[in-house]
């Protein structure tokens, strides 16, 4: 992701720095959003609780931002847990500094940019989760990730993330994969799924 200071100057006394160890808890889900957040190191995930699951609503690495829209709602409340999936360095912002950040031509432009992107990664998780079935939502992921990346393997953290991301019980994502595979549509190993040429 873009990083949201580039080519911009004086922007250091808007900002300060904290660190997270890897598992550290960093908001709660339902906690007020006081302050925007950029990953300067590391990364985040925020998940959910469902009646009988955990369910990943976006994962975060270097570079990407969060409370950024939140902070200036009505409701300003996180809509999930906020964890550290690795020692992570989160670059803070109070709500005014925000405010008077924006102000900068340059900060603002890369900002709308960043904004961008995030509605579109937004709107392409509403198409695959309005997917019915479990290997449609596999199927539409891959092929939307294969032509997004313009290549045939598509690299994945674990098949847990994966579950998480898709919103399926990880027993049945790993049964659908071994459908796919024994179909000769996808080959898989641990950490990649490869759309074949069927």
């Amino acid at each position: 992701m873009k990083n949201l200071f580039e080519n911009a100057k004086d922007f250091e006394k808007y900002i300060y720095y904290k660190e997270y160890n890897k598992n550290a808890l960093i908001f709660l889900e339902g906690e007020q959003c006081r302050n925007v957040c950029i990953v300067k190191k590391g990364e985040i995930s925020i998940t959910t609780s469902t009646y009988d699951s955990l369910v990943e609503i976006n994962n975060l690495k270097e570079n990407e931002i969060f409370g950024d829209s939140l902070i200036f709602s009505t409701d300003n409340r996180y809509l999930g847990s906020i964890m550290a999936v690795k020692d992570t360095t989160l670059c803070i912002i109070s709500k005014d500094n925000w405010l008077k950040l924006l102000e900068n031509k340059e900060i603002l432009k890369n900002y709308l940019e960043i904004v961008s992107n995030k509605v579109f990664k937004i709107q392409s998780k509403v198409k695959i989760l309005s997917q019915k079935s479990i290997r449609e939502k596999i199927l539409f992921y891959l092929i939307t990730e294969s032509k997004r990346i313009n290549k045939k393997t598509i690299r994945i953290k674990s098949k847990e993330s994966l579950a998480l991301f898709l919103n399926v019980p990880r027993p049945s994502l790993s049964r659908e994969l071994i459908k796919l595979k024994d179909e000769g549509i996808i080959d898989f190993d641990r950490y990649s799924i490869t759309l074949l040429d069927k």
